[in-house]
Order: C-alpha cells, then sequence, then structure tokens
C-alpha cells in the first residue's frame, strides 16, 4: 500500500515534496563534497620525537623574574651525551626567542627545519627564579643538525 501526503483537496501536497527534495539534494551535495573517499588530515608537527631523537625535552615554565611571573619555554629533559648536551644546553635553560602560547610548538618546528642542515640560533638564559629573563648572562648557540 502506497501513502501519499495529500491536502483537503485529494492534491499532492507539493510543499512537502520539495522538502523531502530538499533534504535529499542537501544529503546529496554533503556526500559529494565530503564523501567517504575524504580525510581529514591534522596539521603536521614534529612532536616530542624529535626532542627524543636530539636528547631533549621542552615545556612551559613560570619564574619569578625580577618579581614578577613570566611564562617560558626551558629544558625540562637535556640528555647526558646527547645532542643537545654537547652543543651546551642544560636543564632549566630557558628560551628567550621562543615565548608565548605556541613557543615550544614553534622551537619544535625550527629544529625540525634545521635537521636539514640550516643553522639554527637559540638564545637561552639560566632559568629559575631571581632576575628579570633581559638581565640575565645570555648565550647564543647555532646549532647545525643533521
Amino acid at each position: 500500500m502506497r501513502s501519499r501526503r495529500v491536502d483537503s483537496t485529494g492534491k499532492v501536497s507539493w510543499k512537502a515534496v520539495a522538502a523531502v527534495l530538499v533534504v535529499v539534494a542537501a544529503a546529496g551535495v554533503l556526500f559529494f563534497v565530503r564523501g567517504p573517499w575524504t580525510r581529514v588530515v591534522a596539521p603536521i608537527w614534529p612532536g616530542p620525537t624529535i626532542g627524543k631523537d636530539l636528547g631533549f625535552s621542552v615545556g612551559a615554565a613560570t619564574l619569578s623574574a625580577g618579581g614578577s611571573p613570566v611564562e617560558v619555554f626551558a629544558f625540562d629533559e637535556v640528555v647526558p651525551g646527547g645532542a643537545f648536551d654537547r652543543a651546551g644546553f642544560a636543564r632549566g635553560d630557558v628560551l628567550l626567542d621562543y615565548r608565548g602560547s605556541d613557543g615550544g610548538r614553534r622551537f619544535l618546528s625550527a629544529v625540525a627545519t634545521a635537521r636539514g642542515g640550516a643553522p639554527l640560533a637559540v638564545r637561552i638564559v639560566p632559568g629559575g627564579n631571581g632576575q628579570p629573563l633581559e638581565q640575565r648572562p645570555a648565550t647564543e648557540l647555532v646549532l647545525i643538525l643533521k
């Protein structure tokens, strides 16, 4: 048995038919624009594995510098004998050029780029509470990673 939507005069309701067609058309467009063959790809960034390969990890820290709290990215770990240990980095060193909420990501991306042989200049100061960062003795290290 077939059913049809009819109005009081016994005719097919074209509004109902139009609504069904709109829904079917929208579903078809969504299927073809983002069909089963597409996939969402997350942005690629080097992540913590590059640090593991080179013997370091960085993380966000809050220091009291000059009496004020300062958000920084510092070395959580520098593996003895690793590439960053041999370059002169130490646990707690603060990355001056990579401040801000995306500093760790920018640093890891810069390190990944430098692995191709491009030099990477990094300014660091000793971590810990105390003087303002700008008044601490800064060291600039130029890395060439292969």
